[in-house]
């Protein structure tokens, strides 16, 4: 029973803190040396404060024994203690003392002697526990917490999440929603993150929705950035209402932003109004609501190169989408040259290995060493269009079609990336931008053995046993080293893609993007422009290890490095081998295809 037993004498559990920060008040004001000393002289003053701080922590310390002596069987008195030795071990330099880590140790040790099966000291315990069995001790504990008080067991998921949180982010998400609806306001963004990712959107509302009002502008904003991923906008502004009313003052600008985002304009122009014109810090909520009144100058003047570039990226497409005439105004035209610029960049960042694979070409031909093409129509010209064109085409259709989100782009976060329609126009200009050079592909004289769908077939099934084998090994090898969570914003993406395309538009178009448009945009750029491009210049072996050492690098995905490897060494064997390009859009669209089952 939790319960304390009838002769157990209870204390408040924060009496002792406040009675310490008083007799420290009163040493400090009534203290003979710091009335004595030099108002002059700080460095004695504050020597003086120290020895009187001291002392009071030794008599608010010799309280707490005393007391214990009275109520030995008090375990959450004798928890307040340890709690209020921390102060002394964790604080800045002006709180620490120097015999605080040493009472501290045999606080806890005490504790956990005396009441080993108490929960309040096995979930104390617990929560300063950070070593290497740590997690396995709170998987347990929480077991045995099936019928403790729902603040103990809050607790304990709250500590799981922390520890989990860097290396299982499924798992600390699931102890995170636990903890909250255990609770705890603290983990409420945690959870709600964890139930987008596992597309429970309506849990979440009600989660929020038993949880008091946040009590601070930072748990709200917490809150409220977290619900405005949600489908459903007026789920986050209804919780910036509900904040409002429970007296915690939030800024103008994210009254305004939150406003505009549940569509709500008269209420964003009613917060702007609070808006302070000379702030830059609110130039965002600024700039969302000079759009959102059909205002495109006013916002452009928002639009500033000293900004960071993902800043001012997005907020150039979006006055753009809005008003295309004002690229070229006042205004817009540096931004726009910039831009410019950098786009050309990017289309010659191919040459930094096609120009040396052309020079070693030309010394091969030199020395009598013609490689064999792989496609008669297909050069370098094409293979450096068919890296500008993954280069660049994403980005330009991210653009385009949502300019509120490209700062992600540059960011890092997870945003146009897992829209099912941004992605599948991505890949559909992109095919378009290279479809002339499509007919390249075809070789005009192949074998017999090469001619042959069925041998064909079988190598791709052999090779889709070589990837899943590596694919395997690779995953051995990570558990091995300990390497915990390997996800990477690219899987992430992916799977939100998977996820969420799913959802709203079905089986078919989910595997219609990723198995078959994006399979046959990979392998015609990777095996058919670059391999075809590089192999009329350098051997075949040279060729295939740069186009699959490309295809690994634009994937962004350290952990599944030997993974893309091992995909783009085979689909270009498969291309080289049978001299056509289907039979490694085949490999691509098999892997791509199970992967994505897999994910729903």
């Amino acid at each position: 029973m939790l319960a304390p037993c009838p002769t157990q004498v209870s204390f408040p559990m924060h009496w002792f803190q406040r009675v310490s920060s008083v007799l420290l008040l009163l040493a400090v004001l009534t203290s003979p040396a710091l009335a004595a000393a030099d108002l002059r002289n700080g460095a004695a003053r504050f020597e003086a404060f120290q020895a009187r701080q001291q002392q009071s922590y030794q008599s608010v310390n010799a309280e707490y024994q005393a007391a214990m002596r009275l109520a030995p069987d008090d375990v959450a008195l004798a928890i307040a203690q340890c709690k209020f030795l921390e102060n002394f071990i964790y604080a800045e330099d002006i709180n620490w003392v120097e015999a605080a880590s040493t009472d501290l140790e045999k606080c806890q040790e005490s504790v956990g002697k005396k009441w080993p099966k108490a929960p309040e000291a096995r979930v104390y315990q617990f929560e300063n526990n950070y070593d290497e069995g740590a997690i396995a001790t709170g998987k347990k504990l929480w077991l045995d917490s099936k019928n403790w008080p729902n603040p103990l067991r809050a607790r304990v998921a709250s500590h799981l999440q922390e520890l989990l949180d860097d290396d299982d982010e499924k798992e600390a998400g699931h102890f995170a929603l636990a903890a909250a609806e255990l609770g705890d306001p603290l983990q409420a963004p945690a959870a709600i993150k964890h139930l987008l990712s596992v597309n429970q959107q309506a849990r979440a509302v009600r989660m929020v929705q038993a949880l008091p009002p946040a009590t601070s502008f930072w748990l709200a904003k917490l809150r409220i950035d977290a619900l405005g991923k949600l489908k459903d906008k007026s789920v986050a502004r209804n919780e910036l209402d509900r904040t409002i009313a429970a007296g915690v003052e939030v800024p103008a600008a994210h009254r305004v932003n939150t406003y505009l985002a549940a569509g709500d304009l008269a209420a964003a122009n009613r917060a702007g109004g609070d808006l302070d014109k000379n702030d830059k810090v609110q130039s965002s909520a600024k700039f969302n609501l000079a759009l959102a009144n059909n205002k495109p100058l006013q916002a452009a003047r928002l639009v500033s190169l000293g900004d960071e570039f993902d800043i001012w990226v997005e907020r150039y497409s979006r006055v753009v989408a809005h008003s295309p005439t004002l690229a070229f105004g006042l205004q817009l035209l540096p931004a726009t040259m910039v831009l410019l610029l950098v786009l050309a960049a990017l289309g010659l960042v191919p040459g930094l290995l096609l120009v040396p694979v052309h020079y070693r070409g030309l010394m091969r031909r030199v020395n009598g060493r013609q490689p064999s093409p792989m496609f008669e129509r297909i050069g370098l010209r094409h293979a450096w269009i068919g890296g500008a064109v993954v280069l660049i085409v994403p980005a330009l259709v991210a653009c385009a079609m949502r300019p509120d989100q490209i700062g992600v782009l540059f960011s890092g976060a997870e945003g146009p990336a897992e829209q099912f329609d941004v992605a599948m126009a991505g890949v559909l200009v992109g095919l378009a931008t290279i479809s002339p050079w499509l007919l390249g592909l075809a070789r005009t004289q192949v074998s017999p053995s090469q001619s042959s769908t069925l041998r064909a077939l079988a190598a791709v099934l052999g090779c889709l046993m070589i990837v899943y084998a590596v694919s395997f090994l690779t995953v051995m090898f990570h558990q091995w080293m300990g390497s915990g969570d390997t996800s990477t914003l690219q899987t992430r993406a992916v799977e939100a893609l998977v996820r969420n395309s799913w959802t709203e538009y079905g089986m078919f178009w989910t595997l219609m993007l990723l198995a078959v448009a994006v399979p046959v945009m990979e392998e015609v750029v990777f095996r058919g422009l670059l391999l075809g491009g590089m192999a009329r210049h350098i051997s075949f072996g040279w060729a295939n290890t740069l186009q699959a050492g490309l295809f690994a690098a634009v994937h962004v995905d350290p952990p599944r490095i030997p993974f893309y490897l091992t995909v783009g060494l085979l689909a270009g064997w498969l291309v080289r081998r049978y001299g056509r390009i289907w039979p490694a859009i085949a490999l691509h669209a098999l892997i791509n295809g199970i992967a994505t089952w897999l994910n729903t």
